[in-house]
């Protein structure tokens, strides 16, 4: 995790736990959604993510080792939305299913499933609006 993820993550992680060292499920996962991690929350990594509670607890230092290398790719708008810009040939804001595939195969750790869901969606034809991919991808 960036030092700027890091220090995001820590207030956070404060606010919803208001001051205690530990957070339970239903909290991790508002923890998420702050953040901006709503592929998190889709299996197989809530899966990975539940694996560090401790009974219905979680502690911050827990959590930061196990979403260390899933934020870096997975959690990140504004880097995924970078990578389809380089891979928007045309600059049109527009991406073509193989850019994609390409693009979230390269970027990303997304499952193939869901990177076929991904270039299954929009309004038919070959391009996909890329700002589309990410709102599907992250919550607003």
């Amino acid at each position: 995790m960036d030092p700027e993820a890091v220090k995001e993550m820590k207030i956070v992680f404060g606010r919803i736990s208001k001051g205690a060292k530990t957070i339970n499920k239903a909290q991790l996962e508002e923890l998420l959604y702050v953040l901006g991690c709503k592929p998190l929350l889709k299996e197989p990594y809530i899966s990975e993510i539940n694996s560090v509670m401790k009974g219905n607890k979680a502690t911050l230092d827990d959590l930061q080792s196990k979403l260390n290398a899933m934020m870096t790719t997975d959690c990140r708008r504004d880097e995924i939305k970078e990578a389809l810009t380089v891979f928007d040939e045309e600059g049109k804001g527009k991406i073509s299913k193989q850019e994609l595939k390409r693009a979230l195969t390269t970027y990303s750790s997304l499952p193939p499933g869901e990177i076929d869901a991904l270039l299954n969606m929009g309004k038919g034809g070959d391009l996909i609006d890329a700002e589309e991919v990410l709102n599907k991808l992250f919550i607003k």
